[in-house]
């Protein structure tokens, strides 16, 4: 509601607002007056709100696919900096065609994969914080397990 209200949406914003209030009348008022059937009342109203979320969420209309326009490229999926250096490793035929056709890109990742602990690009004990491992080492030390 008031994400209605920041974007300057004020007719969002009065509506939510309306309906919240007389959602809310709706059921606050069987809870302050005492009459008969109070509690079928109560759960009735319950009930049509359970429903009413129920259709909220049905999947009611056809599903547009999604289109592609003309001037969009496709995308080589090894660009994420993740896959290049979790998966493509000096000497396989991966890592070659891949640096063949972006050679700019080569000299940054050949630069990071040299620094110390990051030949893999994942953290290695010697970079990483020994903080990290503190509640292994003495889970381990506690149980009398063999080295960490």
């Amino acid at each position: 509601m008031f994400a209605c209200f920041a974007e300057r949406e004020f007719r969002a914003f009065w509506l939510t607002l309306l309906f919240s209030l007389a959602g809310l009348g709706a059921i606050g008022l069987p809870l302050l007056i005492d009459f008969p059937y109070r509690t079928e009342v109560l759960l009735g109203l319950l009930g049509l709100g359970g429903l009413m979320l129920i259709i909220l969420f049905l999947p009611i209309g056809r599903r547009q696919p999604l289109k592609i326009s003309d001037g969009q490229l496709q995308v080589d999926e090894r660009d994420a900096i993740f896959h290049r250096f979790y998966r493509l490793e000096p000497g396989t035929a991966e890592y070659e065609g891949y640096y063949k056709k972006h050679p700019e890109k080569q000299k940054f990742d050949d630069a990071v994969r040299a620094l110390p602990g990051k030949s893999t690009g994942r953290p290695n004990r010697s970079t990483v914080s020994p903080s990290r491992f503190l509640p292994f080492r003495l889970l381990h030390e506690s149980r009398g397990l063999p080295g960490f």
